[in-house]
């Protein structure tokens, strides 16, 4: 399998989840074999053969535009917090991202995703 193959099977909604609730200075690393990790210390192995073959740092989620993860089911709480809809229960962004990506359409972020990664590579 080549790097682009193992970068499309790699990138799912898990990584699309990890690289948007990650913090400001972290990086996604896809690795040879086929795994993702979001951490500061991603793309600094010192051994060459253990180094991930793409490498993206990740935009922060204070960073981001709360508003595309919670706009249609949640309400904004006057303490910077979410209220879901439908049961009134209140979560952080993190936790809006989380649910967006396990029972939300991300294939778009998971595209995006996968065609950023691959740019890395040329």
């Amino acid at each position: 399998m080549n790097e682009k193959e193992i970068i499309k099977k790699a990138i799912d909604e898990k990584a699309v989840e990890m690289y948007y609730t990650a913090e400001w200075g972290e990086r996604l690393g896809v690795y040879p074999d086929g795994s993702v990790f979001v951490s500061q210390d991603v793309g600094r192995e010192i051994a060459e053969d253990e180094q991930p073959i793409a490498l993206l740092q990740c935009p922060g989620i204070g960073n981001l535009d709360s508003d595309y993860w919670t706009s249609d089911w949640t309400a904004r709480t006057e303490d910077g917090y979410y209220r879901v809809n439908e049961t009134g229960e209140v979560i952080d962004l993190k936790e809006c991202i989380r649910r967006s990506c396990q029972d939300g359409d991300v294939m778009n972020e998971i595209s995006d995703l996968v065609d950023r990664l691959i740019e890395t590579l040329d």
